[in-house]
């Protein structure tokens, strides 16, 4: 029988894909799927981390105290930091971003946010936010947000954005946005 064309081939490859919610395109493979420590969209709201030889371990258990909040992403520095969708319809300011140790103890860090897809950090350790439907019940283009979380609050690096999807720092230090099938930078 063996494996479909275009499928992944090996184990590990298998597995990042069945973590991530089964999404599998042709083609690609994970530059580095053991690096991949944590599944913040894990069913049913858990963290979970998958060692190098593709064992997985539950890191934190979110649903348990926080209901079903959709986590969406993560980022990790020192911690792991998780931002979460929320349910539909959307109300602004539902959506948070939890910190949670390696051991599994996590709190909320920011609150009064509305759809989070993406949570980086820059050079300088400052957490970024990625807002995806701002003012709206359901999604809608063109109230996408970036924001950076400073001492002072959050701070709106980029407004206005076409239902952002994901973003990351390059190796250049500049923050690259995708957008449906676009993908942006920022500045630089």
């Amino acid at each position: 029988m063996g494996i479909p064309k275009g499928f992944p081939s090996s184990r590990s490859e298998r597995l990042f894909h069945r973590l991530f919610a089964g999404y599998f395109v042709p083609g690609w493979t994970p530059a580095a799927p053991a690096l991949a420590e944590s599944a913040a969209g894990s069913p049913g709201g858990k963290s979970v981390r998958v060692s190098c030889r593709c064992e997985i371990r539950r890191v934190a258990d979110i649903s348990a105290t926080q209901g079903h909040i959709v986590p969406t992403s993560i980022a990790y520095h020192g911690n792991f930091f998780v931002g979460n969708l929320n349910t539909f319809p959307i109300q602004d300011g539902s959506s948070k971003i939890l910190k949670i140790t390696p051991s599994g103890h996590f709190k909320t860090v920011v609150t009064g946010l509305t759809t989070v897809l993406g949570v980086a950090f820059d050079c300088e350790g400052y957490l970024y936010i990625l807002e995806n439907t701002t003012g709206n019940p359901f999604p809608t283009p063109f109230t996408g947000k970036v924001l950076r979380v400073t001492d002072d609050g959050l701070e709106e690096i980029a407004t206005g954005l076409f239902l952002p999807t994901a973003m990351t720092f390059g190796p250049d230090g500049d923050l690259y946005v995708s957008t449906l099938v676009l993908v942006h930078r920022l500045w630089g």
